[in-house]
């Protein structure tokens, strides 16, 4: 499983939006599991096809040919026995504000373009077919969601302000409640209402996926202890418990076996087991 391109949303509606696409490639009989984080993840299918379950043991169900996927605080884990091919758009979290997507607050599996934007994903078929490059595909994608996504605005900017909030705090409730003028049960209901995990466990995954990318986007051989202060971690065994906690792995075992590029899937050999 690899990525083959990565782009940046050049769409101006996009920007504050879609933190990036990729085009991610995997050869047959691959499994992997995700790594929880705080991006929307969204897809389209170009070739092949993979299954999903929330338990390596089963049973797996068949994704959408372009389907959004929720916010999620526990691994997914894929499989796939031709291989696939498959445009991959992040989002940023505040995506969940827009009217359009209000189904994927209260959805458990992910929703294909036809739940979520009825009779008009056809308009996103017929955009990709005649564009060849993987730069023109993604344009295409990036005029269909500018189009459907944005056309309602947020009723109010409440989930991004408490997002900017998070990226600038050290994450704690309490404060975050207080920025809000709310209590902190009022604060977590919302929250959850809006994202559909807890401001605390987001947070905690919000911090892992900041040393995740730096590390291995950069130098999967660099320490992670370089990185681990500037992410709000006491010390280095304060970022080894939250690695096993939320990957099942330690953090040298972890970077072996992410996939060049990609922060948010753990490959595994043919019998489902994480790699020693």
């Amino acid at each position: 499983m690899f990525v083959s391109q990565r782009y940046l949303p050049v769409h101006p509606l996009l920007q504050d939006v879609v933190e990036y696409f990729q085009i991610v490639e995997s050869a047959p009989m691959s499994l992997a599991r995700s790594i929880p984080n705080t991006r929307i993840d969204g897809w389209l299918l170009l070739e092949g096809s993979f299954e999903i379950c929330s338990d390596v043991s089963g049973p797996y169900f068949p994704v959408p040919v372009a389907g959004i996927a929720p916010m999620r605080d526990l691994p997914i884990f894929f499989s796939t026995i031709e291989g696939f091919r498959v445009v991959n758009f992040k989002c940023y979290p505040h995506l969940l504000s827009m009217p359009v997507l209000a189904p994927l607050k209260s959805a458990v599996q992910a929703l294909a373009f036809e739940q979520i934007f009825p009779k008009r994903s056809c308009n996103l078929a017929g955009g990709i077919e005649g564009e060849e490059s993987g730069r023109g595909k993604i344009m295409a994608i990036e005029s269909f969601l500018a189009a459907w996504l944005l056309c309602d605005p947020p009723a109010d900017n409440w989930l991004q302000s408490v997002l900017n909030a998070i990226r600038k705090s050290d994450g704690r409730v309490e404060h975050l409640a207080a920025c809000s003028f709310v209590s902190v049960k009022t604060f977590e209901r919302r929250f959850q209402q809006q994202i559909g995990i807890s401001p605390k466990t987001f947070c905690k995954l919000a911090r892992f996926q900041q040393i995740v990318k730096a590390i291995n986007c950069t130098n999967p051989q660099q320490p992670a202890q370089s990185h681990s202060w500037n992410a709000g971690y006491y010390d280095q065994s304060h970022f080894i418990k939250d690695c096993r906690a939320i990957t099942g792995l330690p953090p040298r075992r972890l970077f072996r076996q992410l996939p060049t590029m990609i922060t948010d899937l753990i490959l595994m050999d043919s019998q489902g087991i994480l790699g020693v």
